[in-house]
């Protein structure tokens, strides 16, 4: 075999090694481009407010990211989803309000009231005890008696944290 006959050869192979990284890199942005318009995962368009699935996942993926070491794949992997995918923040805004709201202990007071339907909640009386509403879905009980009212409400409080993905931590 001549000189010129080998350098053929290797332009041949390195034109097939071309033409295969060139259709990989055609599927690989093929499979992106179908993630960014569907995105990594599909749900239901259940959201209660904007951004719920979203903020909860993220949540979720954050507190995983903390306990994964720096250098590992699973780390590479978390940082990547978290750069390019943020929270919508509504969430974390109701958590803050409803804090606020309950720090005052009476969830009766018309302002409360006011403020709690702003983000969501509806206070409702009723013969035994009233209840706080989640987007008119979730009831949450509040004690009724006036001794009670700052406990009731930092028990109800807890209730909701437990029971809705707002709050969530794993």
């Amino acid at each position: 075999m001549n000189h010129n006959e080998a350098d053929r050869n290797e332009v041949k192979a390195l034109k097939e090694q071309i033409y295969r990284l060139q259709m990989q890199l055609e599927l690989q942005n093929e499979r992106y481009s179908r993630q960014s318009r569907e995105g990594i995962l599909k749900v239901a368009p259940i959201d209660l407010y904007e951004g719920e699935q979203q903020d909860f996942i993220i949540t979720i993926l954050e507190q995983v990211r903390k306990n994964q070491a720096d250098d590992s794949r699973c780390a590479e992997i978390l940082d990547s989803i978290l750069s390019q995918n943020k929270k919508v923040g509504i969430g974390d805004t109701i958590v803050e309000e409803l804090q606020r709201i309950v720090k005052h202990g009476d969830l009766s007071k018309d302002s409360d009231k006011a403020a709690l339907n702003k983000i969501g909640f509806r206070y409702v009386t009723s013969k035994k005890h009233p209840k706080l509403e989640f987007m008119s879905r979730y009831k949450f009980p509040i004690a009724g008696t006036i001794s009670d009212h700052y406990r009731g409400s930092q028990n109800c409080y807890s209730n909701i944290s437990k029971a809705l993905a707002v709050c969530i931590r794993i």
